[in-house]
C-alpha cells in the first residue's frame, strides 16, 4: 500500500477512544495487556478519523509490546530514512514474513520484535 507521511504527531490518538471498537467499553472487554491498532498508520494521510469514518482504516486489540515495537520502528523508519510529512512510502504485508520489517530509500532493513501481531496463518 503506498502511504503518505502526515505532520508530525499524526493526527493525534483521542479519536481512536470514540470508536466502537476502541472506546472505553471494549478495551475493558478486549484491552487488559492490549492496545488499539490502526492501520493504515495514524501518522499516514491515509489513516485517522476521516478515513476510518469513510470506512477506510481497521481498528483492532493487538498485543501492547508488539504494538508499540511497530509504532518505535515505524518511527525509526521516518527518522533514519529523513521522511518529511508529505512523502510516500510502500507498506509491504504478506502472510509468509513472520515479523514486520522495512527497507527503506537508503537501503537499510530492520524488524520488529516480536512476530507478527495476527499470529501464525
Amino acid at each position: 500500500m503506498l502511504l503518505t507521511r502526515n505532520k508530525l504527531g499524526g493526527y493525534g490518538r483521542g479519536w481512536l477512544r470514540s470508536t466502537p471498537e476502541c472506546n472505553q467499553a471494549s478495551r475493558k472487554l478486549n484491552g487488559i495487556g492490549k492496545d488499539c491498532d490502526e492501520y493504515p498508520f495514524n501518522s499516514s494521510i491515509e489513516g485517522g478519523p476521516t478515513n476510518y469514518n469513510a470506512n477506510g482504516v481497521s481498528l483492532k486489540f493487538i498485543n501492547s509490546g508488539q504494538n508499540r515495537s511497530g509504532g518505535s520502528l515505524l518511527g525509526g523508519m521516518y527518522r533514519s530514512d529523513g521522511l518529511s510529512a508529505g512523502e510516500k512510502y510502500l507498506v509491504f504485508s504478506h502472510k509468509i514474513f513472520p515479523k514486520s520489517f522495512y527497507l527503506t530509500r537508503k537501503g537499510k532493513v530492520k524488524t520488529t520484535l516480536g512476530p507478527d501481531p495476527d499470529g501464525p496463518y
